[in-house]
């Protein structure tokens, strides 16, 4: 039977000592800090650049027109007929 072996070079079989466990145990919650701080370093970049765009890109106020305004923009200017 092949047993598969770990990053540490032991089988996956053998037991972890505490202090190996409290190694990972360190190392994996520094690992989720620090993806933490990077995701907060990019919703920080993000939060800068998009108000800017958001401006720019906003839609134009849609404004209710009166059937006296409407028929207004509707009329044929003179010189054209």
């Amino acid at each position: 039977m092949v047993q598969a072996v770990g990053s540490v070079g032991r089988s996956t079989d053998d037991e972890l000592s505490s202090a190996e466990r409290d190694e990972l145990r360190r190392l994996r919650r520094r690992v989720a800090e620090l993806e933490l701080e990077k995701e907060k370093e990019i919703l920080r970049k993000a939060a800068a650049y998009l108000p800017g765009r958001w401006v720019i890109d906003r839609p134009h106020p849609v404004q209710l027109r009166t059937p006296r305004r409407l028929r207004r923009d509707a009329a044929v200017p003179c010189h054209l007929v």
